[in-house]
């Protein structure tokens, strides 16, 4: 995800202490699981990479750059700061 989305940005990077934000994880979990299934879950072609990066991207990325009061990671970039004290 880093190398691909947030490589060389301020943004859409996700820091190292990323499971240590408990509703980034069940959030990332959930994403994860259709990734997966976009890559892994068919040997026929098919769309389901690009609707996972045109419907499900975004939403990854936006909880990777939310404040952390409301479960992302923004405020971790530079330092680990604890959920809910961004």
């Amino acid at each position: 995800m880093n190398a691909i989305h947030g490589a060389g940005r301020i943004t859409n990077m996700i820091p190292a202490c990323w499971f240590l934000h408990p509703i980034a994880v069940a959030h990332a979990v959930g994403l994860y699981t259709p990734w997966t299934a976009a890559n892994y879950g068919s040997e026929n072609p098919n769309s389901d990479l690009v609707y996972w990066n045109l419907r499900h991207l975004p939403d990854v990325l936006d909880i990777v750059n939310a404040p952390d009061d409301i479960g992302g990671m923004a405020g971790c970039r530079r330092e680990h700061c604890a959920p809910g004290t961004d």
